[in-house]
């Protein structure tokens, strides 16, 4: 049932539009979630309090992605030592095959289900997350859900410890 209610998002129900871009929508809307799917299967396997790590990838112009998907991946790693964690990071659109590139459905399809799913006990948010949409709405998802989470410092000086 919640894959039903997460798929058939009024956001994405095509209207009036050319075959073109009903084809594309209904393309991403199947393969983000199929992902989510693979994602929760993950998680599942995982166990209980499954905790995942946010933060910016991209954030403001002149970020580096690469520089920020390492801090992100040693934070897991750390935290990976105390608690169960669901890695993300497989999950970007250049780890993907043929993936539709729509952000905004993966956000909301992906992400959002994740989140609100129930598998995911805490997120743990990078410093900078204010500076990234799409860290901004994991946060909100997570709110949303009443999933915890902890604000880690810009001085690297967290202690995660069970």
């Amino acid at each position: 049932m919640f894959m039903e209610n997460v798929l058939e998002d009024p956001r994405y129900m095509i209207g009036e539009s050319d075959e073109n871009d009903f084809e594309k929508r209904e393309r991403a809307k199947k393969f983000y979630g199929e992902l989510l799917r693979k994602a929760l299967s993950e998680i599942e396997a995982l166990g209980n309090e499954t905790v995942m790590v946010c933060g910016p990838l991209r954030g403001q112009a002149g970020d580096n992605m690469h520089s920020n998907l390492g801090i992100l991946q040693e934070k897991i790693r750390e935290i990976s030592k105390a608690y169960t964690v669901f890695d993300q990071t497989g999950y970007r659109e250049s780890e993907l095959t043929d993936p539709p590139h729509e952000i905004e459905m993966k956000m909301d399809i992906f992400y959002r289900g994740i989140l609100t799913s129930g598998k995911i006990s805490r997120i743990y948010v990078l410093p900078g997350w204010e500076t990234s949409s799409g860290t901004q709405r994991e946060v909100g998802y997570a709110k949303e859900s009443g999933v915890e989470i902890e604000y880690l410092s810009p001085m690297g000086d967290d202690r995660i410890s069970q």
